[in-house]
């Protein structure tokens, strides 16, 4: 039903089809979270500071990147705005897939729509790590 009315839509600006579905996809993975658009801000700092002002306008105490933030992130300016730097150590979960090739293979980082296709419900829980969630190895 979810893509059935996604594609009836006829969708003027990206944001608003990419917002539509990341609401799906919190709701499905059951999210709980603000979300906000970092262009209400106002915001006119660049790289690090741009990110340091966006924590602290939202009360963040801690900024979660990617380990490619290494190679930019100027990691003593967090430090001295109190703003904890943590780097995501993401260890892609396995999940059953109904379609894993000749070779059994499971594929990981293919998308979160193939994991709420392949686990339904389950979803969520096999994100935060919760349970067994229906994983095979």
């Amino acid at each position: 039903m979810f893509f059935e009315e996604l594609y009836a839509e006829r969708w003027e600006k990206l944001i608003d089809l990419n917002v539509h579905i990341i609401n799906f996809i919190l709701k499905e993975f059951k999210i709980k979270a603000p979300m906000y658009y970092e262009s209400e801000l106002n915001i006119i700092a660049q790289k690090t500071d741009r990110i340091i002002e966006i924590c602290k306008r939202l009360k963040a105490d801690t900024y979660l990147s990617g380990t490619g933030g290494r190679d930019y992130l100027k990691e003593d300016k967090f430090a001295q705005a109190g703003i904890k730097l943590e780097y995501q150590n993401f260890i892609h979960p396995t999940y059953h897939q109904q379609y894993r090739g000749r070779e059994n293979i499971f594929s990981p980082y293919m998308s979160s729509i193939d994991l709420l296709f392949n686990e339904g419900g389950e979803s969520g829980k096999i994100l935060r790590g919760e349970g067994d969630g229906g994983r095979t190895g």
